[in-house]
C-alpha cells in the first residue's frame, strides 16, 4: 500500500492510556504493518512498557517475512502533564493511578495533551492518524492540521448505535420511570433505571460521552474492534441511518497467533504465571469457570463494601471462578482480600489475579481446552451503560 508518490502510507496511532485501549491499538498497528503501512504509535514514556514486547514481536515477524515494503512499527513519545494536574511522576496509566482522587486528576491530564499532540503530529506529518474516542479534542487537531482522523473505539456497533439514544433518554428520564425502550434500532431493547444509577448520579459522564460522539462524527470514519458476521444489521444501520463510515476489523487480538504473543501482551505485571494459570484452568470441567473482570477504570465506582459483597457471593455460590482485581497496594483491597484469596486457593475453588492478565484474553477468543470455560466480562464504566434486555 503506497501513496501516489510511491512512499508507504504513514499512520500515527494515539491510544488511550489503559491496557484495554493500548493493546488493541498495538494489535491494529500490527495489522496495518502487515499490509505495508508505516505505523508510529504515539504514547508517553510510562506506557511504553505495556506495548514494547508486542511491538518488538511484530517487528521481528515483519523482518522474518523478508518482503519489500514492510516497515517496522516505531514509537514516538510525548510527556504526560503530571505536574500540571498534580499526580506523582510515573502515574501515566489508568491501572497505576491508585485512589479515586488521583485517578480523577489523572484523567484531567488527557485534556492537556492536545497541544503536545498537535505539535508532534506536525513533526511526523503522517497521512492520517487513529486516535481513541476519549480524545475528542483530536477532531479539532485534525481540522487545524488537515490530517484525517480515524476513531478507534473498542465497543461494537450495537453499542455505537445505541449510546447517543440512551444518553438522551437518561438526561431527561423522569424519577418515577423505571423501564424504558431504546427506539430506532434494528432490534427491540429495554433497559432499567437501576442499570444506570452511577451514571444518573454523575451526569457529567453523559455530557462527556455525547461530546465524544459529536467529535467522532466529525472524523473521517471509525475503526471498530468487531466483525461483520456478528453485527451485520448494525453495520447496515450505522451506514444507512446514522450515516457514518465504519470499518470492522476485529477481533484484532487474533493477530497474535503464537502462545508467547498472547501471554506477553501488556507486560508481565501479574500475580500468577501463565503455566500455573493454564494448569489450574485445565483441571476444571468445561463450562464451569466464571471469569470476573470489571475493567481498568473500575476503581472509580466500585467501593470496598461492593468488593466484599462480591467476594461473599462468590464464596457462597460454590462456583469455580477467576477474579481479576487491581494491584494489591490499593486501599480498596485490604487484608481481608488476602485471607479470602488463601481460602479459595486452599479449596481450589477460585483464583484472585492482581494486575493485567493477557493470556485469558487470547485464550477466550480461540478454540482450546481453556476457552471452553465460561468467560463473563462485566465492564463497569462506559460500556456498562449498554447492557440492554432484549
Amino acid at each position: 500500500m503506497a501513496t501516489q508518490s510511491s512512499r508507504p502510507l504513514h499512520i500515527v496511532l494515539f491510544p488511550f492510556f489503559s491496557h484495554g485501549h493500548l493493546l488493541p491499538m498495538a494489535d491494529l498497528a500490527r495489522l496495518f504493518s502487515i499490509h505495508g503501512v508505516k505505523c508510529t504509535i504515539l504514547t508517553t514514556p510510562g506506557n511504553v512498557t505495556y506495548i514494547e514486547t508486542t511491538i518488538q514481536q511484530t517487528n521481528e515477524y515483519l523482518k522474518s517475512k523478508n518482503e519489500p515494503g514492510l516497515m517496522p512499527i516505531s514509537i514516538s513519545l510525548i510527556p504526560f502533564p503530571s505536574a500540571e494536574v498534580g499526580v506523582p511522576d510515573g502515574i501515566e496509566n489508568v491501572s497505576a493511578s491508585g485512589s479515586p482522587e488521583i485517578q480523577q486528576k489523572f484523567l484531567q491530564g488527557f485534556f492537556l495533551l492536545e497541544k503536545p499532540f498537535e505539535q508532534k503530529l506536525k513533526e511526523i506529518n503522517p497521512d492520517a492518524f487513529v486516535s481513541d474516542t476519549f480524545y475528542a479534542w483530536s477532531a479539532s487537531v485534525s481540522a487545524r492540521t488537515t490530517i484525517p482522523r480515524l476513531v478507534f473505539n473498542g465497543m461494537g456497533l450495537l453499542a455505537h448505535c445505541a449510546i447517543d439514544v440512551v444518553c438522551e433518554i437518561l438526561e431527561s428520564l423522569p424519577d418515577d420511570v423505571d423501564k424504558f425502550a431504546i427506539p430506532g434500532l434494528p432490534h427491540q431493547f429495554e433497559m432499567y433505571r437501576s442499570q444506570h444509577l452511577f451514571t444518573l448520579k454523575n451526569k457529567q459522564i453523559l455530557s462527556v460521552i455525547r461530546r465524544n460522539s459529536e467529535m467522532d462524527a466529525r472524523s473521517y470514519g471509525e475503526i471498530v474492534n468487531s466483525f461483520l458476521e456478528l453485527e451485520v444489521d448494525y453495520a447496515v444501520h450505522w451506514h444507512d441511518v446514522v450515516g457514518r463510515k465504519a470499518w470492522l476489523v476485529g477481533p484484532v487480538a487474533l493477530c497474535n497467533e503464537k502462545q508467547i504473543e498472547k501471554s506477553s501482551r501488556g507486560g508481565a505485571n501479574t500475580s500468577i504465571g501463565t503455566e500455573e494459570l493454564l494448569h489450574w484452568l485445565d483441571s476444571k470441567r468445561a463450562g464451569t469457570v466464571v471469569y470476573i473482570c470489571f475493567g481498568s477504570v473500575a476503581i472509580l465506582n466500585i467501593s470496598k463494601e461492593q468488593t466484599m459483597k462480591i467476594a461473599i457471593a462468590l464464596e457462597e455460590s460454590d462456583q469455580d471462578f477467576i477474579w481479576v482485581v487491581k494491584s494489591p497496594n490499593e486501599t480498596c483491597y485490604a487484608d481481608w482480600l488476602d485471607e479470602f484469596e488463601k481460602r479459595m486457593h486452599n479449596e481450589r475453588k477460585g483464583l484472585i489475579i492482581r494486575g493485567w492478565i493477557g493470556i485469558l484474553y487470547g485464550r477466550s477468543l480461540q478454540p482450546s481446552s481453556t476457552a471452553s470455560k465460561f468467560f463473563l466480562i462485566f465492564k463497569n464504566f462506559k460500556i456498562q451503560m449498554l447492557n440492554p434486555n432484549r
